[in-house]
């Protein structure tokens, strides 16, 4: 129980931090690793730099750019875009990477606060969140379609249906905002601030985990409150929806099954250390990371598979292949591990020094 408190107590001086480095342009900026896979590559973006390692074998394919710049470090985990790598920097900026060979295409430089959340790609527009209150639409090439302010940094990565854009943040709002830009549909106050972003399930209801220990389910057409859930801690994780439940960590080290439907808890595992980021998932398992190092490998029905301990703090989601668990280490040995489904590690990887 000590030791839990300590890595609480370490957690929120770190949250602290970039809290104050989100708000405030004068203070310098963390970084935390963030991984993401696609087909056989792994990208990683950290400190000031971005990387490809080869999903097999865990060789470095590229690294952008050729000199890395102090001033520029990377906190959001990249994502693909077709053939383009895209990634916000705490420089304001958002960079597109050609994804085979890491060759800048284009940078977006409208913002003026940092990049938190990942962007979310739809297919015909990109939606940014950004620190300076703003959410950012543009178009597959980067040119700004339209904006909207909302009344504090969004940290949260956006969702979006057919005809919504949907934003929380540290406003404690979330916003139904038409896909073609103008005024919310509807607004609802959440109670608490929005860190790690929300869910959007098949049936058109939405599910996000605030700050002030809930998790709230929310019909997307209109904003109708379906339920509230209340966790033991604090939650900065997203929610992850899979097979008619809804799991989120939080930072008492609890990782919960909920029933999609009601709200009420179906199971709980205490994971030892505090839970910051979403679930990976596999087609048939969870893979949950916490401060402490640890790897669980879950079924769905709460039950430990296997678990593993990497050096290091795990604060970004696990990204998950086809036959590969990779994640991000920050402190540790080596930046990225790699593991089979059956917990054997496959590969550890480290930017090489210039």
């Amino acid at each position: 129980m000590k030791s839990k408190r300590i890595l609480s107590i370490t957690f929120v001086l770190m949250a602290a931090s970039l809290l104050l480095s989100a708000c405030s342009g004068g203070l310098a900026a963390s970084s935390w690793p963030g991984v993401t896979v696609a087909g056989d590559v792994a990208y990683v973006a950290y400190g000031p730099e971005i990387g490809a390692v080869n999903l097999s074998t865990g060789n470095l394919t590229w690294r952008y750019p050729e000199k890395a710049d102090a001033r520029t470090t990377y906190y959001a985990a990249p994502q693909l875009d077709g053939t383009q790598l895209l990634v916000g920097d705490y420089a304001n900026k958002l960079h597109s990477l050609d994804a085979t060979t890491g060759t800048p295409q284009w940078a977006f430089e409208g913002a003026t606060g940092r990049y938190i959340a990942p962007v979310k790609i739809l297919p015909d527009a990109i939606l940014a969140a950004n620190a300076d209150h703003h959410l950012y639409v543009l178009d597959r090439q980067g040119q700004l379609r339209w904006k909207f302010k909302t009344q504090q940094g969004v940290w949260a990565q956006p969702e979006a249906d057919e005809k919504y854009v949907y934003v929380a943040g540290m406003d404690r709002q979330m916003y139904a905002l038409p896909l073609a830009g103008g005024e919310p549909r509807w607004t609802k106050d959440l109670g608490g601030s929005v860190v790690y972003g929300l869910a959007l399930d098949a049936d058109g209801v939405l599910y996000v985990s605030t700050m002030a220990k809930e998790v709230i389910a929310l019909r997307a057409e209109n904003g109708q409150e379906l339920w509230r859930f209340a966790a033991q801690g604090v939650l900065w994780a997203r929610p992850v929806v899979k097979d008619g439940k809804v799991f989120v960590g939080d930072l008492t080290g609890k990782f919960y099954g909920i029933d999609a439907k009601n709200g009420q808890e179906v199971w709980s595992v205490d994971t030892g250390a505090p839970v910051i980021a979403a679930a990976g998932q596999t087609p048939e398992n969870l893979v949950v990371v916490n401060e402490k190092g640890d790897v669980i490998f879950l079924t769905l029905d709460g039950s430990i598979v296997w678990t593993r301990t990497v050096n290091g703090k795990l604060y970004s989601s696990p990204a998950v292949g086809e036959k590969h668990i990779v994640v991000a280490a920050l402190e540790g040995e080596n930046l990225l591990v790699a593991f089979d489904f059956q917990g054997n590690q496959t590969w550890q990887f480290q930017f090489p020094k210039k």
